[in-house]
């Protein structure tokens, strides 16, 4: 009788959280880029009037420091315009700034219209609506569930040849590549996404509570567990030795059971591999390792956009 077992399948995938600057909107060091509005920017042209009468105008640069490094800044996000050749690198901080408002000002659209299509009398609030948690994460879900609106062609391609459970994951790895490639954090997009910041009376408000809060977040025990999280792992995640055990588990019973129906035929009738499992059953071997790595899993974490709202009394005051 074979035995089928299958090792667990490692995740490779991460994505690194990045360092932040000092507190606050503190005094900004040196800028990726300079962010000077343009004709081709009329959302962030539009933003930084609004900024400028609250003598904010500087802050989406502050930001900037927090959250952009290294080769990212070099880096187009995909579907942003393109920088003019006669500008040296890095990616013009205006154009970037412009695009993460394009972006998710078509998502926030497109979801209010969701919203309308079931009569859902808060859409009639318009572009001025704040999503709610349920809102955000329905309207994260339908874009990653649109590969074609923001995933690189040649990335594209690949899905084809794919099963729909590699589908799935290749498509949740690259989405969150893509929502960190557009500012440098997932939990900057998700804000944008989440509050109207180009229809805000006081958008500062808004980001000056999220740099606040990013600040607090990067010394919390969620921040450091998301650092290990975002390291690339030698070993299957802790879940998935569960889930093989428990299939293992699953399999000793049931060689278990056939043995015991007749002893002394049964045994001999196993290969060498089975005969390891029932052993390692008989004498609770599977399950002590179950719990033992049971033992080893660390809490669940909310996210870091979820830390902030909670932690952050200006933003909530906007809800």
């Amino acid at each position: 009788m074979p035995s089928h077992e299958q090792e667990p399948e490692t995740n490779t995938s991460s994505s690194a959280a990045q360092p932040a600057s000092s507190a606050g909107i503190a005094e900004p060091t040196e800028a990726p880029s300079l962010a000077i509005p343009s004709a081709e920017t009329p959302l962030y042209e539009a933003l930084l009037e609004k900024l400028a009468r609250t003598n904010d105008e500087n802050i989406m640069e502050d930001l900037a420091n927090f959250t952009l490094f290294g080769k990212l800044q070099a880096q187009a996000p995909f579907g942003s315009a393109e920088q003019p050749a006669d500008i040296p690198l890095p990616y013009l901080l205006g154009l970037r700034i412009e695009n993460l408002l394009s972006v998710t000002n078509k998502r926030r659209q497109k979801h209010i219209e969701k919203l309308a299509a079931r009569n859902d009398p808060r859409s009639r609030m318009g572009e001025g609506l704040v999503f709610s948690d349920a809102d955000l994460q329905e309207a994260i879900n339908d874009w990653r569930n649109e590969p074609g609106t923001w995933m690189r062609p040649e990335n594209l391609e690949k899905l084809s040849g794919m099963t729909r459970q590699k589908q799935h994951q290749y498509c949740k790895s690259r989405f969150a590549t893509m929502l960190f490639q557009l500012f440098g954090s997932h939990s900057l997009a998700e804000t944008f996404l989440k509050f109207p910041i180009c229809n805000a009376a006081q958008p500062a408000l808004i980001l000056q509570a999220w740099a606040t809060a990013w600040q607090t977040y990067q010394n919390t025990p969620e921040h450091a567990q998301a650092r290990r999280d975002s390291q690339p792992k030698q070993e299957p995640r802790i879940s998935k030795q569960i889930h093989g055990l428990r299939q293992r588990l699953a399999h000793g019973k049931w060689v278990g059971d056939w043995v015991d129906a007749d002893l002394v035929a049964n045994w001999y009738s196993l290969s060498p591999a089975d005969q390891r499992v029932y052993l390692e059953y008989q004498r609770g071997d599977i399950q002590r390792q179950i719990e033992e790595l049971q033992n080893q899993q660390q809490p669940k974490f909310e996210g870091a956009t979820s830390f902030m709202l909670r932690t952050n009394a200006e933003l909530n005051n906007l809800l």
